[in-house]
């Protein structure tokens, strides 16, 4: 124990004694080698300084420790990852919403010759200028990887003058569910839909507003790809319904091979408590469309409509409807024929209407109902009608020109061919005319998104078919229409 503690106080005598020598050795420091480091030290000071005033007047932050500098860097490493942060959050949106639209400047010129004015007289009558805009918005919205939303809203407007009507028998858009109707400039809803693809299985479901109109084939004369379900020999119109699909691909060996069964409510009677009393119109379609095999770009439409419930929209009681209607079409269509140049269309619709047998008492002793009155004792009388509409479009081989298209289209309706108003934005109810109709019209491209197109329709009508001629005879008529437009259409 005294031996450990000799040893301690031995090791701290020789360290003190050490810390003394080093200490003498610094005092003893070489005077001129201290002036110059001190020498040294005021230079670098100077240099310091200069630097300051030149990172001042350059507006670059100064650091003046390692720490400093640290906290610099991951001032910048926050900035670059919050700017890509921002970058993936808005391409994030984007891909969950994606905002299309396309806007449309038309003019038409429309001739009628030989037309019922109002109190039943024939009469010729003219418009100059029919100036019109519509503005198109579509929205899409991948929910999930099986759920995506659709949506399209309209703006149309007539320019001046809002209240243009059609002479009796010319056009037969305003339908109060059409959106061609509204011609005041408010925002339509015109389609807001989902496509529900059922995982792992060939099954769909759309439901909501569902895109009825703009169908095979206006897309060649819009320039444009299929934005409709129907042919528009089918419908044309607005609705609301729920389509159940499946695809045949796997099960047939053909290609976009679908059926489609549909439930559509085109219109729906709120005012029977206030003693409106009439029943709500809907329509059940089967449709069965493919490509044909062997030859790409092609469609094969057939389908059945069956329209129940056709109301009565004079809203006089009895009856509460005016009868059911079967529609059989067949729609043909093929792309790019002839090396790409050609495109090509054929339909046919054959309809039978089954009136109810009472009518509406539109005077004592006297009743109307769909095609019969009892005037001619035919109230309740099946009537049967068809229509065929073909057209081609030719692509010219004019590369100075970007390609222009020149398209040709014919369309005949039968006395009692029933057809749906048009909702695509043309003047002309060309499916409607119960007649002959040719239409001519030339499309040049202007840039990939912008196209002019200038048209003229010709319509000899054999028999009216106005309003009221649905629901009573549809008279002879020498009635013609002459039609000439000239549109501007961009998309962005």
């Amino acid at each position: 124990m005294i031996q450990k503690s000799i040893v301690s106080i031995l090791t701290l005598f020789m360290l003190f004694t050490t810390v003394c020598q080093i200490s003498a050795e610094e005092v003893l420091i070489d005077k001129q080698l201290l002036e110059k480091i001190l020498e040294r030290q005021d230079a670098l000071e100077e240099e310091v300084r200069q630097l300051k005033d030149q990172i001042k007047k350059r507006a670059i932050p100064a650091v003046t420790s390692p720490y400093e500098q640290e906290v610099e860097y991951l001032k910048e490493d926050v900035e670059d990852m919050s700017g890509r942060l921002d970058t993936v959050e808005k391409k994030s949106i984007l891909d969950k919403i994606r905002l299309n639209a396309d806007f449309r400047v038309r003019m038409d010129y429309i001739d009628h010759n030989n037309f019922l004015d109002d109190n039943g007289q024939e009469k010729d009558g003219r418009t100059d200028e029919l100036w019109s805009s519509r503005l198109r918005i579509y929205l899409r919205s991948e929910v999930t990887d099986n759920i995506i939303f659709h949506g399209r809203l309209n703006y149309f407007k007539l320019w001046g003058d809002t209240n243009y009507d059609p002479p009796q028998g010319g056009v037969t858009y305003d339908l109060a569910h059409s959106a061609f109707s509204d011609r005041e400039g408010n925002l339509h809803v015109e389609r807001a839909y989902i496509d529900y693809f059922v995982p792992d299985t060939p099954f769909s479901l759309s439901f909501g507003r569902i895109p009825l109109g703009e169908g095979p084939p206006v897309e060649l004369k819009n320039y444009t790809s299929r934005k409709g379900t129907w042919p528009k020999i089918v419908n044309d119109l607005e609705g609301d319904g729920i389509s159940a699909n499946i695809s045949l691909d796997n099960w047939t060996g053909l290609k976009n091979a679908m059926f489609r069964i549909m439930y559509v409510k085109l219109f729906q009677n709120y005012l029977k408590y206030d003693g409106i009393e009439m029943n709500d119109w809907r329509a059940i379609v089967s449709a069965f469309e493919t490509e044909i095999p062997g030859v790409k770009d092609s469609l094969l439409w057939l389908s059945h409509t069956r329209l129940e419930d056709i109301p009565n929209i004079f809203g006089m009681s009895p009856p509460e409807d005016l009868g059911k209607v079967d529609s059989y079409v067949a729609h043909l269509q093929f792309r790019n024929l002839m090396d790409g140049n050609l495109d090509y269309f054929a339909a046919f619709n054959y309809t039978h209407t089954r009136p109810v047998s009472e009518g509406v008492e539109l005077a004592p002793g006297y009743e109307v109902g769909l095609y019969g009155d009892t005037l001619h004792d035919d109230l309740g009388k099946s009537r049967n009608g068809y229509c065929i509409y073909t057209g081609l479009r030719y692509k010219l081989p004019l590369s100075i020109l970007k390609y222009p298209r020149l398209g040709f289209e014919y369309n005949h309706g039968s006395k009692y061919f029933m057809a749906a108003p048009p909702n695509d934005g043309e003047m002309i109810d060309k499916i409607g005319v119960t007649g002959d109709v040719y239409e001519l019209y030339y499309i040049q491209p202007i840039h990939e998104k912008m196209f002019c197109r200038l048209g003229a329709i010709y319509a000899g009508y054999d028999s009216y078919n106005h309003l009221m001629g649905v629901f009573s005879h549809r008279p002879e008529s020498d009635m013609s229409m002459f039609n000439t437009y000239f549109l501007i259409n961009v998309r962005f």
